[in-house]
Formats: C-alpha cells, sequence, structure tokens
C-alpha cells in the first residue's frame, strides 16, 4: 500500500473529513469496515516545525507501536515506558464511512474554544491537507502545510487556494 500527492480538502462542522479517493481505494477492507489510527504528530528539527495528525492503518500501528519489541519485554525502562505510554495514549482508532469520511476527534481539532491545548494536540483547523507518505496518511493544517513546505524547500505543488472541490 502506497499513498502519494497532496490534496487540499475541507474539514466539515461535524469534523468530518474526506479521504482522497486514491486513498479510498489502497485503504478498502474486504467487509467495508475500514478501521484506522490517528496519532498526533509533533517535531521540531534543524528549526523546521512538524505538526500533523498521522493515520495508519491498525496493522501498520501494531507494527510501529510494537517499539522494537518493547512489549514483549517483562523490565522495561523507563524511557521505553515513557513511549510506549504517549504512543497509546495520544491515539484514537476511527473508521471510514461508506462515503470515504473519517470523523476527526475533536482534541485533534485546533478552535478558539480549544486555544488552552497543554499537550500540542490540537492541530487542524477545517482547512487541512490530505499528505500521502508512503504507507501512512498526514493530514495537515492548510498554513502550516504550505510553511513546511517553503522552509524545505518544496513549496511548488501545495497552493494557496484549493484546487478543485474541496473534500473530493
Amino acid at each position: 500500500m502506497h499513498f502519494l500527492g497532496h490534496h487540499r480538502h475541507v474539514v466539515d462542522a461535524k469534523n468530518r473529513l474526506a479521504i482522497p479517493s486514491a486513498f479510498r481505494k489502497e485503504l478498502a477492507a474486504p467487509d467495508g469496515k475500514t478501521k484506522l489510527v490517528a496519532r498526533p504528530i509533533v517535531s521540531d528539527r534543524d528549526g523546521i516545525t512538524r505538526r500533523y495528525i498521522e493515520l495508519l492503518t491498525v496493522a501498520e500501528f501494531d507494527t510501529a507501536s510494537d517499539c522494537a519489541g518493547m512489549e514483549k519485554k517483562l523490565n522495561l525502562s523507563e524511557s521505553e515506558m515513557d513511549l510506549i505510554n504517549k504512543t497509546y495514549a495520544d491515539a484514537a482508532t476511527l473508521e471510514m464511512d461508506l462515503q470515504g469520511r473519517i470523523l476527526i476527534p475533536e482534541c485533534f481539532m485546533a478552535r478558539p474554544e480549544n486555544a488552552d491545548d497543554p499537550f500540542g494536540t490540537r492541530l487542524l483547523g477545517t482547512d487541512v491537507f490530505v499528505v500521502g507518505s508512503r504507507t501512512r496518511i498526514q493530514i495537515w493544517n492548510a498554513q502550516e502545510y504550505m510553511e513546511y513546505r517553503q522552509a524545505t524547500g518544496g513549496g511548488h505543488g501545495a497552493s494557496a487556494a484549493p484546487a478543485g472541490r474541496p473534500g473530493a
């Protein structure tokens, strides 16, 4: 499974986000119930801030969150336990509906009433980019994504105006 490209979309008033059709085809579950895991990613490396929600299939999350086999160990170090706790505590399970939409948890939405965000997880406004990242999907606040692209020298593909119909 590979997710490619970036797509400008809108999160509706009920926090629903349509997954791009090319991504939906890759995610389609045989039983029609596609489950995903969402987790916030916030990092600052080389003076470049990266703040987005990462979507993974449940299988990909299980592989990624195993943290190099740490869960199988009986005596975890404090740093190993902290990593496991943060990975699971900040994650949420989502299900894609028949229209290819997911419901973004309120804890990931940046709104004026959510201004007090001690954990830094309220990342998304209503204008977002859904970005393919090989086996994972990233959901960025549109303004932050454009700034990130400029900072990393890849600004040529992220237009300021939505291309086509948002949410398609």
